[in-house]
Order: structure tokens, then C-alpha cells, then sequence
């Protein structure tokens, strides 16, 4: 499993936009751990949205899909995806 992180994932232009539209902290919604609603809601779901960097650190982005249930947080810092692109 990778451990990569962002270390900001506001560049200074996302920032000023959100200072100047009144918005609070930048980065206040991400979170380390997933509510109790978000994990009951992840198996509902019948696809997700991923996105990962390539080997030259492009985004890709794709659709994981499966039967209700494929997607699943088995603890609040987990979410497993029982799919490949």
C-alpha cells in the first residue's frame, strides 16, 4: 500500500481564491479519518472516481466499479476497493 502524501495540496493561486471568497483554513475538510456517515455510505456505491499519478506524476483518473458493497471502510482510516482499472 502506498504512503504517499501531498504535502500541500493548495498551490498559492487555490489559496488566495479561497481567502478571498471568505472560505475558512485551507485543507479544514481533509481529514485523516472518514466519519461514521461516509463509511456506511461507500458500500451503497456501484463505482467510485480514482485518481493516482502516473510514473511521470501526471494524473490519471478512471471509474473502479462492482456490485454494491465492492467499495467498504473496515475501520475509519481504511477504505477498500475491491476492484481494478
Amino acid at each position: 500500500m502506498s504512503d504517499f502524501r501531498i504535502p500541500d495540496p493548495f498551490h498559492a493561486g487555490e489559496l488566495r481564491a479561497q481567502q478571498l471568497a471568505g472560505g475558512g483554513p485551507a485543507g479544514a475538510p481533509i481529514r485523516s479519518q472518514m466519519p461514521d456517515q461516509h463509511r456506511q455510505f461507500f458500500p451503497l456505491l456501484p463505482f467510485v472516481c480514482v485518481a493516482v499519478a502516473d510514473d511521470s506524476g501526471w494524473p490519471v483518473a478512471t471509474l473502479l466499479h462492482g456490485e454494491p458493497g465492492f467499495a467498504a471502510s473496515p475501520a475509519p482510516g481504511q477504505l477498500r476497493i475491491a476492484a481494478l482499472p
